[in-house]
Order: structure tokens, then sequence, then C-alpha cells
């Protein structure tokens, strides 16, 4: 289903006049809302700023341009991943998206309406998208904790990862792979899902 964008300030199936049956079929629903926060809008403000004052720096920029994929060269790799790769889940990514689940039906008092089988099937596909960009024909752990990254990113109440804070007011991190670390470390326990 499509990624939908959405600015609320209450319920999700009030804002959006879907009924839950609807909106559960959406497998993202990222929801933007602009709280009054004066650290993130110091960030943003000093960011916009220092763009503005760097545009004659921008030919020293576009150089560097060429090390990144272009637009056409990401949608032929994306087309090639969706193609080539159809991965099926392994026993360990199973196991932590059918915990997530669980996790999410017991605590399903503000997102009942997403919270059905629907959301399952939304795991799977997520965790299997994520397989294929890495370039994999098996979901991992990795995958499977990608996959619940998104969905508690797109949850107005977040069943695991509240401590992680909000993800539109975070910051590309210099070590990707050591957050995806963080982040997996933090799910895995919320779910007792680690195996010593």
């Amino acid at each position: 289903m499509p990624l939908t964008f959405f600015s609320l300030r209450s319920a999700l199936s009030v804002n959006t006049t879907l009924s839950g049956p609807l909106l559960s079929r959406f497998d993202i629903v990222l929801v933007l809302l602009d709280k009054k926060n004066p650290e993130w809008d110091a960030v943003v403000s000093n960011h916009i700023l220092a763009e503005k004052g760097e545009e004659n720096c921008r030919r020293d920029y576009s150089e560097d341009l060429g090390s990144v994929w272009s637009l056409p060269m990401l949608r032929r790799y994306i087309h090639y991943v969706k193609q080539r790769f159809k991965p099926v889940l392994t026993k360990d990514s199973e196991r932590i998206i059918s915990s997530y689940y669980q996790l999410q039906r017991r605590s399903a008092t503000h997102n009942a309406a997403r919270t059905t089988v629907r959301m399952l099937e939304s795991l799977i596909r997520l965790a299997q998208a994520h397989a294929r960009l890495m370039f994999r024909n098996v979901v991992t752990q990795l995958d499977a904790i990608a996959a619940i990254l998104c969905i508690e990113s797109s949850m107005t109440t977040s069943a695991i990862v509240d401590s992680v804070g909000n993800a539109l007011h975070s910051n590309f991190t210099e070590f990707p792979d050591q957050e995806y670390a963080k982040q997996g470390k933090i799910i895995l326990e919320k779910l007792g899902a680690i195996s010593d």
C-alpha cells in the first residue's frame, strides 16, 4: 500500500476521516506534528541559514556528487532488486516479527485500528523490502528490526522505542551501522528476543 503523510493534532482516524478497517490497509502512515520544540527549531533554523550562506561553496559540493548514485541509477537498482530478489523469512526474523506483533496486540489500546493481521502482513512486506534493498534473498534479524522501526515511526504512540525519540526530529548519524545496532538492541531487549 502507499506511503501516506498526514499532519495531525488528535486521533489518526478522526483527522483522516478513514475508518479503522480502511486505515489498516496502509503499511505506513507517517504522522507529521509541528510541535513547539525550541531545541529542534534552533537546529532547523541554523541548518537553513547555513545552507543559504554556503550557496557560493556549492560548486565544490557538486563535484562530490559524482560518487553518489544518480536518480536514474537508483531507479535501475530498485527495479533490479524488485525483480531479482524474493526474500524468505529466517526463523530469527519470524520470531522477532511475531513477538512484535503479539506485543502490539497486547497493548492495542491506542492503535487498535492498526493492530490487525494486516499489520503482521505489513511487517513481513517491509522486512522483505529491506532485504531486497540490501541485496539479499533472506530476511535477516536486521531486516525485521528495520521493519519494526518503520512501523514504530508511523505510530502516534510507540509500543517499544519511545526512548529513541521522534524520528522526524533526528539527524542522520555519522555511524549508521552503530545506530542500527543500538536501536536493534533496544528492540530485542524489549521483545525479550536476545539469545545469550
